[in-house]
């Protein structure tokens, strides 16, 4: 009975049993290679053929060349399954970690201040009644508000009388707008222009 092998995907033959054992004896066929015969439903292993597993165990030499016999084309096999080594799928690395350290990291920058706390004490002790640590941390407004009072409270007491308790009003405003806001950058709660809170000490 006639046989089809396929070598690299590619359907070689038909050979008889004799030409494919001595095929086998050669190297040139495998006996893991595809074979399929009339009668099958598929392609199977050579050595899953019985008579061409049992011819072949007794070693006989020949030097018969590799050559199709002229013969009537039988029925033509099914298509040869393409053997691929199969590779398991792998999902992809989890980036969750990473994407949440980058968050962390990009929530903290967006939120801490470039300013120095220990310069914006200092500022806020020396020379709060002029604003400095406002103007530092780029709230101008409040700074410009901090110098009004002040201004206004050197001009009521320059005009005397009873004006001069409307200038110590304003003093002790500013006397306690500046203890407040020490207070609030000493603890981490002063913020900047921008809304960043100045946390770094230096």
């Amino acid at each position: 009975m006639n046989i089809y092998i396929a070598k690299n995907n590619v359907r070689q033959g038909p050979y008889s049993i004799e030409q494919l054992v001595q095929f086998i004896r050669k190297g040139e066929c495998l006996m893991s290679d595809l074979a399929w015969r009339e009668g099958m439903a598929d392609w199977q292993p050579i050595h899953s053929f019985s008579d061409i597993e049992e011819a072949v165990l007794p070693p006989v030499p020949s030097s018969e060349p590799m050559q199709q016999p002229k013969q009537p084309t039988p029925t033509l096999p099914p298509p040869i399954p393409v053997q691929s080594p199969t590779i398991p799928l792998q999902a992809p690395p989890s980036s969750e970690s990473s994407l949440k350290a980058t968050d962390t990291t990009n929530h903290s920058n967006q939120t801490e201040s470039d300013k120095l706390r220990a310069i914006a004490v200092l500022l806020c002790l020396f020379l709060g009644g002029l604003g400095l640590h406002a103007f530092y941390a780029g709230r101008n407004r409040q700074g410009v508000g901090i110098v009004a009072l002040l201004l206004t409270g050197c001009l009521f007491n320059a005009m005397g009388g009873g004006m001069a308790a409307f200038g110590g009003l304003c003093y002790l405003c500013v006397g306690l707008i500046t203890l407040i806001t020490v207070f609030r950058i000493a603890l981490g709660k002063y913020k900047d222009g921008q809304g960043k809170t100045i946390t770094k000490w230096i």
